[in-house]
């Protein structure tokens, strides 16, 4: 049986690409989270645009200079695009900057709320 569709989606870049979490802390798959939804084919778009992202985190040796601020401006507008996507179903969209960023942007979560 399908899993309910998540209430609450973090948008932060880990180990073993991974992009997308629950309000549980589970990695999910965004396109099985809403395979019965109109945009779906948007969805999967996406998914490959986070995966590309995560993938950048991912294959970095973080030890070196790493473009933070640019990671963070391109993770901010895969998770907007995301809240534009699911507008209107009540679902929280946050982006969580990853654990390893230094100091030279604000760790803060932002919760995606434009008026999606």
């Amino acid at each position: 049986m399908k899993e309910a569709v998540p209430k609450k989606i973090r948008i932060m870049a880990d180990y073993g690409i991974a992009y997308a979490w629950d309000e549980y802390g589970t990695n999910i798959g965004l396109a099985y989270s809403f395979e019965d939804y109109f945009n779906i084919r948007k969805i999967i778009a996406l998914e490959c645009k986070l995966r590309d992202w995560a993938f950048w985190f991912d294959s970095s040796d973080l030890e070196e200079k790493f473009p933070w601020v640019e990671f963070s401006i391109v993770g901010l507008g895969l998770a907007e695009e995301l809240a534009r996507l699911i507008k209107g179903n009540g679902i929280k969209i946050v982006y969580c900057h990853p654990f390893e960023e230094n100091e030279d942007v604000s760790r803060k979560d932002i919760i995606i709320d434009k008026g999606f």
